[in-house]
């Protein structure tokens, strides 16, 4: 699922093209022989490419709809901003899901017409990718898209042993010739893959980096991401959904939600691949704006109180002058603050380079 980029392509629907599969032609034919049998190994990974190339292909056909609209007065930050929103919440924006059905219109292509077709959609987009000095050389070179592929912690054992490695002997799962597909369409100068999600099992990460496909295309682990940069970054989030009062009460529970649930780095050891950090991202400030919803905001530091104890055993002392004024969090209250489960909370972004 794309969820943003500067010049990014992608969708929710990806998921309903890939998880459809079994509805292929020969496709569960090809599943029950298995992949020993090279035939029907190969017409599994034929299925998940083409279906890949449905998926990028409408993305470039709207793309280029959306350019060829501004007629000459495009404004690259409102337009990339619109187009985010056409394919996060498309049908708020359109009477039907234009991707899906586009996409689903392009099953009756080949696989070689979807993949020319690709190409000379691309084309067509060149002239709008802005010109930056490459980071490496430093010579001037067009910006290439961001295609972004979010929840990619499906893949890592999703389908597994439907597709294997190269040399026939290993069982792989989805991710497999997802990466394969989205980094052979175009190369690196002309599209970007970047693909991430939260609460990966690192082990079946491992297992697929060591594959020969990621060893192919040069790839690079991020996981020093989304924590938020200062109080005010974190203040401007809680406040788009909590209109606090200005007072003395909100200002301290500002401040002890910056302490507690701000996005804190721990070791991570067993990496092998780098030294960057597990990072708790936004999710532990959204997880705690979520509850104080619920209980209808009106007991917000013992909110938090509860959220930490539950979640670390650990009981604040920081809150309690600000906790002696507020209403007791009834029974239902208390039954939606669930142990905060920090295990599943390592985010992760592999990008290709």
């Amino acid at each position: 699922m794309v969820r943003r980029g500067p010049d990014g392509i992608g969708s929710d629907d990806f998921w309903g093209l890939v998880d459809n599969l079994d509805n292929s032609l020969h496709y569960n034919q090809a599943k029950s022989i298995g992949i020993h049998d090279d035939a029907a190994a190969r017409h599994m990974q034929q299925k998940v490419h083409r279906r890949i190339l449905q998926f990028l292909l409408a993305r470039f056909y709207l793309l280029n709809l959306l350019v060829d609209e501004a007629k000459g007065e495009l404004h690259p930050v409102n337009h990339r901003l619109l187009w985010v929103l056409l394919q996060a919440r498309p049908t708020e924006m359109l009477p039907d899901d234009a991707f899906k059905e586009v996409a689903e219109a392009l099953r009756i292509a080949s696989t070689e017409d979807l993949e020319q077709q690709i190409k000379a959609e691309y084309s067509k987009l060149e002239h709008i990718l802005e010109f930056v000095d490459h980071p490496a050389t430093g010579q001037r070179k067009r910006r290439p898209l961001y295609c972004f592929l979010d929840e990619i912690q499906i893949t890592t054992v999703s389908r597994m042993g439907e597709f294997r490695s190269d040399d026939g002997k290993t069982k792989r799962p989805l991710l497999r010739p997802i990466w394969s597909s989205m980094t052979g369409i175009l190369d690196s100068t002309k599209m970007l893959l970047i693909v991430s999600g939260t609460g990966i099992d690192w082990r079946s990460i491992q297992n697929n980096l060591d594959s020969s496909v990621f060893k192919f295309c040069s790839y690079a682990p991020k996981r020093d991401i989304g924590a938020f940069d200062d109080p005010d970054a974190q203040r401007q989030y809680i406040e788009r959904y909590i209109l606090g009062e200005q007072s003395a009460a909100w200002e301290a529970f500002l401040e002890r939600a910056w302490g507690w649930c701000r996005g804190r780095y721990f070791p991570q050891s067993s990496c092998r691949l780098d030294s960057h950090h597990l990072v708790l991202r936004y999710r532990s400030t959204a997880t705690l704006i979520v509850l104080i919803l619920v209980a209808g905001q009106r007991s917000p530091h013992k909110t938090l109180d509860v959220f930490v104890k539950r979640s670390t055993n650990f009981s604040p002392t920081d809150g309690q002058k600000w906790c002696a004024d507020e209403p007791e969090l009834d029974d239902f209250d208390m039954e939606k603050m669930k142990a905060f489960n920090f295990e599943r909370l390592s985010a992760y972004q592999f990008l290709r380079i």
